[in-house]
């Protein structure tokens, strides 16, 4: 997913003012704007970031993933700005996108995540304090067990914050594994010749499956504020009861 990825990323941000940087196992990227941050060998996905941002030296980070591909041009100017805010106000974590979207906002137009809020840590799309960051992870996780777990570590920390709209607009690649084929659609119609043999891409069922969960998260993050932890709590009960979630995973 690299070609796309930084080929968008740059095309779409091309003023982008900040250090790129790539988390890997044991590959490097050779892309002349990317610096690799090579993690050893892949025992959890915790494990491999904590080893990944041991090798940074700023005390802030923007989140990405791999397999969101920009789309609209990066307003680099509100991205400056925003960071400016996160640091005058000493947040610890901001989501540049409001989803589930919060129900207090500061006079200065951030949402408060409370102790109390679902998905408190995410991941994408994210800026973080470095030091916050790295208080939160535990080896031994999954990048979903982080979420999860983390958003729990988190309840005695305040400084979460979101933002009132989404700051970038991308489109979402892979989903367990696998080309979403929409995606997979936009990028070969761009010009991206994608290796269907190492990651295949979507079939109509299992479009049908995502779209699904993808509605599923529609309605999660319409549930009032107050009850989403227990309605998140209840659906991961289930999940482990059902076998579709492993303990930790």
């Amino acid at each position: 997913m690299w070609e796309p990825l930084f080929a968008l990323f740059f095309r779409q941000w091309p003023d982008c003012p900040y250090p790129v940087y790539l988390v890997a196992n044991h590959l490097k990227c050779e892309h002349p704007r990317v610096s690799t941050l090579l993690a050893g060998d892949d025992l959890d996905w915790s494990s491999t970031m904590a080893a990944a941002i041991g090798q940074i030296q700023q005390s802030h980070l923007l989140f990405w993933i791999d397999d969101a591909f920009p789309d609209k041009r990066i307003d680099s100017a509100h991205v400056a700005h925003l960071l400016a805010q996160f640091v005058q106000h000493q947040m610890r974590f901001l989501r540049l996108r409001p989803h589930p979207r919060p129900e207090q906002w500061t006079d200065s137009g951030f949402g408060v995540l409370e102790q109390s809020s679902a998905y408190r840590v995410t991941l994408f799309a994210t800026i973080w304090d470095l030091a916050t960051l790295r208080a939160i992870l535990r080896p031994g996780e999954s990048a979903w067990a982080f979420e999860m777990d983390g958003t729990e570590r988190s309840r005695s920390l305040d400084g979460f914050y979101s933002t009132r709209a989404d700051v970038f607009s991308y489109l979402h690649g892979v989903e367990r594994g696998i080309w979403i084929r929409p995606t997979a659609r936009a990028l070969h119609r761009m010009g991206f010749q994608l290796d269907h043999v190492r990651r295949p891409v979507m079939t109509r069922r299992q479009h049908v499956a995502f779209m699904y969960r993808q509605l599923k998260a529609f309605v999660f993050h319409r549930i009032p504020a107050g009850h989403r932890m227990r309605a998140l709590g209840w659906v991961r009960r289930l999940y482990r009861v059902l076998g579709l979630r492993k303990v930790g995973s």
